[in-house]
């Protein structure tokens, strides 16, 4: 099926469950992940080792088979229908944060994305990804709880939180930012935990119930961003959390076809400091 692009948010409250999201502002998100953002220099004393074996040489993987995975969250509550796609880079963030603090000490904290959207001084937040420099701002600052900052599904004002969970370290999975291989994505994923990563959400997407999605897209097209947990060599696809809440998929996971829908064309990992 042929992608149907949305260029505006104002198509918002005509459209239905089925229909693509509005495709993200690339020029803006491109240039702010591959320019105006550089990952930390890392030491190896900065990072902890994952407890668990994950070999990116295996052919099956699953954090959250091993409970290593933070609940699924719905950026999109019926109350502001699909109002603010790019909270979900601040939901994945807040996930691969939530996910890292699991696998390191089995601790259990859900971070806030409305503090992300509200606080990091990024413009237009709900329409652009800005997932290099959401990472840097939180690096900076910490994240707050979600009890202090619950989700709005649209953005607001700051209310300067308390930022007591703090990430030790993020960074592109391909770290010459060229476009990530399964290689280089297995290796991340086993490393630091699960990856954040873009993908273009068209109507198949946006409908799937179950399976193994496999569709090609164009080039360089991202509307939306998913937590890769997994892999599975057997049926050549990534595990993933979505955040379209657990009517979505496989109570809120799927299947995606390695490269389907490109997905990974941009992908992160952190680190949380959990002491």
């Amino acid at each position: 099926m042929k992608p149907r692009y949305l260029h505006s948010i104002g198509v918002v409250l005509t459209i239905f469950f089925c229909t693509p999201l509005p495709v993200l502002s690339a020029d803006i998100t491109i240039k702010n992940q591959l320019s105006n953002q550089t990952p930390p220099s890392l030491q190896s004393n900065n990072l902890v080792a994952t407890p668990i074996s994950c070999s990116p040489s295996g052919s099956y993987f699953n954090w959250a088979a091993l409970n290593k995975v933070t609940p699924v969250k719905n950026f999109m509550p019926v109350k502001d229908f699909m109002y603010c796609p790019g909270a979900g880079s601040a939901m994945a963030i807040t996930a691969a944060y939530g996910s890292s603090a699991l696998i390191q000490k089995n601790a259990y904290y859900s971070a806030s994305d409305q503090y992300i959207m509200d606080c990091s001084g990024l413009i237009s937040f709900c329409k652009s990804a800005w997932i290099g420099s959401a990472l840097a701002f939180v690096t900076k600052t910490g994240l707050a709880h979600e009890s202090v900052a619950p989700y709005l599904g649209r953005e607001s004002t700051c209310t300067n939180p308390p930022t007591p969970l703090k990430i030790a370290a993020w960074g592109n999975v391909s770290p010459s930012n060229a476009i990530p291989n399964i290689a280089d994505i297995k290796k991340a994923l086993c490393a630091h935990g699960p990856v954040i990563a873009t993908i273009y959400a068209d109507s198949i997407f946006m409908a799937y119930k179950t399976g193994i999605i496999n569709i090609r897209m164009q080039p360089d097209q991202f509307n939306h961003v998913v937590l890769i947990v997994g892999f599975d060599d057997s049926k050549l696809a990534w595990r993933i959390q979505n955040f379209m809440g657990t009517g979505w998929g496989e109570n809120g996971y799927g299947w995606i076809h390695y490269g389907s829908n490109n997905i990974g064309l941009y992908s992160y990992w952190l680190q949380a400091a959990v002491q």
